[in-house]
């Protein structure tokens, strides 16, 4: 056993003293005349201007309700023309509103009546206001003439017989001003009361013009009409079919934008649609003005043409434009992150070449991505150098070889 184990051990201390020496040797220079540096890829920062836009999807909105349905029960007097065009606020068809319209000019009546009957307890008041002030004055000299008497009475000018009529006169205005201050304070309640009495009558009054409405139907936009689900003369109940309408909207896409978005789109301009299926002429109709202070989106409304192969809830894709920056980019790849890489964390920075070759790390403020270009906000100037290529080579104070940005 032991002659086994002596062979082992010398080789065992071969391997390390062989093992120390590797360590311990000292590392060769290179080769003259080559350069270890690491190379990057770098461009020079110049101002451009890049097209900034806005890749989106949307549920197409399906158009107005195909079948327009009565929405009072009644007889039909008349109906349009298959094919005729009907004008926005023209009614689509006409019931028999012999009844609503004379329970209308009952309602207007009645709101008529009730502004009178205002006007005339408000003229009342007013007058007994006005008599009110000058019994008033009356009562105040009459008790001036009452203490007059009772004083030249004292001094043997007057007699009793005067100060007890004084004072009969004082009395009795006294009791009619008690009674028009009375007339007065009620004044108040019966105006109240005639003023409810003209808010009921006006809200009956629209009420009885909200039926006649019904019976003669409008919308806001115009229409074609391409079917008729009803005859002139027959009795149509409440929710029945009565015509089939091609409205003549574009298709309607409403998309979320975000705050920086909303202030750069124009009503008006050309939306592309992405999707290779379809085909069509698209614009933005309207934005919001504000953003929600929760989501900090606004809804932007486009308008795709009625001819584009759509559907009313077909999701598409949409190319929005948001107008022109002009400022120094860098493509997006060179941009690093201090702490987490996503877009959420870490402080945003870039390395730069500075004259002498040397890497520099310069933190600096976003702005927008337009494709695979980064707007750089702050923190670089014209004619610096950006690494763009080999970021993860290279430290601060590392000398580089620079060769181009591609």
């Amino acid at each position: 056993m032991k002659r086994l184990r002596l062979p082992a051990a010398i080789l065992a201390g071969t391997a390390l003293m062989i093992a120390l020496l590797i360590a311990t040797r000292p590392t060769p220079p290179p080769p003259e005349g080559v350069d270890t540096r690491p190379e990057v890829g770098a461009v020079v920062v110049e101002p451009s201007t890049e097209i900034l836009q806005r890749e989106l999807q949307g549920v197409v909105r399906p158009r107005s309700a195909a079948v327009r349905v009565a929405e009072a029960a009644g007889r039909i007097v008349a109906l349009p023309e298959i094919g005729s065009r009907i004008a926005a606020g023209q009614p689509l068809w006409r019931m028999d509103d012999t009844l609503a319209r004379a329970q209308r000019e009952s309602a207007r009546g009645a709101v008529l009546q009730a502004e009178a009957n205002l006007e005339l307890e408000q003229a009342a008041v007013a007058r007994d206001r006005l008599m009110l002030d000058q019994l008033q004055a009356r009562f105040a000299l009459q008790q001036a003439d009452e203490q007059r008497q009772i004083s030249l009475k004292e001094k043997g000018q007057s007699s009793d017989m005067v100060v007890e009529q004084a004072r009969v006169k004082t009395l009795a205005l006294k009791g009619e001003l008690l009674n028009l201050e009375n007339g007065v304070a009620g004044g108040a309640s019966r105006i109240a009361i005639r003023q409810g009495a003209l808010v009921q009558a006006r809200a009956q009054l629209r009420q009885a013009e909200y039926q006649v409405g019904l019976l003669q139907p409008t919308l806001d936009f115009a229409v074609t009409i391409q079917a008729q689900r009803a005859e002139v003369g027959g009795f149509i109940p409440l929710g029945s079919p009565v015509v089939e309408i091609d409205d003549g909207q574009p298709w309607r896409v409403t998309v979320p934008l975000g705050v920086e978005g909303l202030s750069r789109v124009a009503p008006g301009s050309a939306v592309a649609l992405t999707d290779p299926e379809v085909e069509g002429v698209a614009r933005v109709e309207s934005a919001a003005r504000m953003a929600d202070a929760q989501t900090h989106t606004g809804p932007v409304t486009i308008t795709i043409d009625r001819s584009a192969p759509v559907v009313g809830g077909q999701v598409v894709r949409l190319r929005l434009p948001l107008g022109q920056i002009t400022g120094l980019f860098v493509p997006d790849r060179a941009v690093q992150r201090q702490g987490l890489p996503d877009d959420e964390g870490g402080k945003p920075y870039l390395y730069l070449v500075d004259a002498s070759g040397h890497i520099e790390r310069r933190f600096i403020t976003l702005g927008d991505r337009v494709g695979s270009m980064r707007l750089i906000a702050k923190g670089i100037q014209v004619g610096e150098t950006v690494v763009v290529r080999g970021m993860d080579l290279v430290r601060p104070g590392v000398e580089v070889r620079v060769k181009g940005g591609d």
